[in-house]
């Protein structure tokens, strides 16, 4: 038996202040499997996902999941646009593990009570140079949480990319 499932929202507000400022707010949940033991699956497979599931860094993937994302965006003048935001994970189910975006076992839950997983805070600036050709620069940390700490190893991860995109 599949008793799996998921929730998620994304939620915003765009002030009319200079910058046009957006605060929002998204928030995910996955199902976790409580008992390994009986004969229903209840850790959510999202099949497909894309790899930069929750934000700009992906070091987890959307099984047994929760998270909180705050965020606030600026539309600046000139084509240019600032996004900072604040990504924190949990497992659903403290009884399972951690997976990663393929859905492959990263952390068993054997020996842990920890459900906080970690931190990623992140900042992205765009240039729309013109409308065919844009510049990003992506900036973002994923540091370890309590979980981690207990099924080691637990260290930062630094992510940072720069790319163009050209639409015709």
């Amino acid at each position: 038996q599949i008793r799996a499932w998921t929730v998620a929202s994304d939620t915003g507000y765009r002030l009319r202040w200079p910058g046009t400022p957006r605060i929002g707010l998204r928030a995910d949940v996955t199902s976790g499997d409580g008992d390994r033991g009986d004969d229903v699956l209840a850790t959510f497979n999202p099949l497909f996902p894309k790899g930069a599931y929750f934000g700009l860094i992906a070091p987890v993937g959307p099984l047994n999941h929760r998270d909180l994302h705050p965020s606030i965006e600026f539309t600046l003048p000139k084509g240019w646009s600032v996004l900072a935001s604040w990504l924190f994970f949990w497992r659903t189910k403290a009884d399972d593990g951690l997976y990663g975006v393929p859905g492959t076992l990263l952390r068993r839950a054997e020996g842990t009570q920890a459900r906080f997983v970690g931190q990623s805070p992140g900042v992205e600036v765009i240039w729309q140079a013109t409308s065919h050709v844009s510049f990003t620069a992506d900036l973002s940390l994923f540091s370890a949480g309590a979980f981690l700490k207990e099924a080691p190893p637990a260290r930062t991860i630094t992510y940072i990319a720069a790319w163009t995109t050209y639409r015709f």
